[in-house]
This record gives C-alpha cells, sequence and structure tokens, in this order.
C-alpha cells in the first residue's frame, strides 16, 4: 500500500465507537466528526487505535513509527481517511455547495495568480472548491494551518507547489484533494 483512502459515514462510524475505541477516547471526543475520525483509523488498521501524538511540524501520528502517515478531513456528514506508507500525505473533503461570495473569499484567501486561474475557469464555483480543497490537502501535508493559505504558492495549472503531487476528484457530491511526495498511482478507495 502506497496510498489508500477510505471514506465514511460520521453516524454510522460513531455508532461503532464502542466497538473500535475504549471509553476513555470516546469521552475525549465530544464532536461526532473527531469520533467518526478515531474509528476510522481504527478499521483501517483493524486494531484498537494505537496512541496518537503530535509531531514537530504539528500534525497528528501515530506513535509508532512502524505505521503509515495519515490525514482525516470531514464535511457535512462525510469522513475521509488517507494513509500512506510513503512520507506524509494531506486530504481535505468539502460538500460542493453555493458559495455565494466564493469569489470575495477567495480573493482573501488564496495567491493573486489562483484567483487569476480561477476567473478563467468555465465553472469558477467548481474550481473554487478545487483550489481550496487543494489548498487545505497541501497545508495539512505539511502541518501548517489554514491561515497560511495565502502564502501558499501551486504551479498552475497542475495545482500542486514544487516536489509535491496533489489529485483532486468528486465523489458522492463532494470535492476531494490529496496531496503527497509521490503520485497517485493505483490509489485505493474503499467506502464504509
Amino acid at each position: 500500500m502506497r496510498h489508500r483512502l477510505i471514506v465514511g459515514h460520521t453516524g454510522a462510524l460513531c455508532r461503532e465507537a464502542a466497538h473500535w475505541l475504549p471509553p476513555s477516547v470516546r469521552a475525549a471526543m465530544p464532536q461526532p466528526q473527531r469520533l467518526a475520525g478515531r474509528v476510522l483509523l481504527s478499521r483501517a488498521l483493524n486494531r484498537p487505535l494505537p496512541p496518537l501524538l503530535i509531531a514537530e511540524s504539528g500534525k497528528p501520528c501515530f506513535a509508532e513509527p512502524s505505521l503509515p502517515a495519515f490525514s482525516l478531513s470531514h464535511s457535512g456528514q462525510t469522513v475521509a481517511l488517507l494513509l500512506s506508507s510513503g512520507g506524509e500525505v494531506g486530504c481535505d473533503i468539502e460538500q460542493v455547495r453555493a458559495r455565494p461570495r466564493f469569489a470575495a473569499l477567495a480573493a482573501q484567501s488564496f495567491s493573486p495568480a489562483c484567483c487569476h486561474w480561477l476567473r478563467r475557469q468555465r465553472d469558477p464555483l467548481a474550481a473554487f472548491w478545487q483550489l481550496w480543497t487543494v489548498h487545505e490537502a497541501v497545508l495539512k501535508q505539511q502541518g501548517r494551518s489554514v491561515w497560511a493559505m495565502r502564502d501558499l504558492h501551486l504551479s498552475l495549472p497542475h495545482l500542486a507547489p514544487a516536489g509535491l503531487v496533489t489529485h483532486t476528484f468528486c465523489l458522492d457530491g463532494c470535492r476531494i484533494a490529496l496531496c503527497a511526495r509521490q503520485p497517485f498511482t493505483a490509489l485505493k478507495i474503499e467506502r464504509l
């Protein structure tokens, strides 16, 4: 496995929490999306959730170095988990929806080059969600926050910074973006 993407439903995953997570972890996760993410991690490994820690980069990771790198994201009732045996990864998922002021948000959040690219697209709203999720996936891969979005320079039209690869697609009304150092060849997508 180089990359593995698992997508699940928050409600269904939360109903499985008692099976996959100890009471202490369940009690520490009051938000259903975070709880669902922990269940997804346990299910992906097919074992009780191993201890997590925060790496120097600011990213959550497994305390056991032999376990894969991962990135979690959620939007609405959908949770996505990207696992990788090939180094740090980033994943973002967003429900594609109307966003009346998306052009203003883009101007505040994206570099001038990305805003110019956005204005030239046939469907600017769809392109906005593509740019937004790619930015988030890259920032997550690097362990940076959304506040660094405007400073991120993506090469166009590939939508990836130097040295990284991004992959973006739609699934069940959501836009998903992935980021890693290696290409997403033979990406395995699982639905729970």
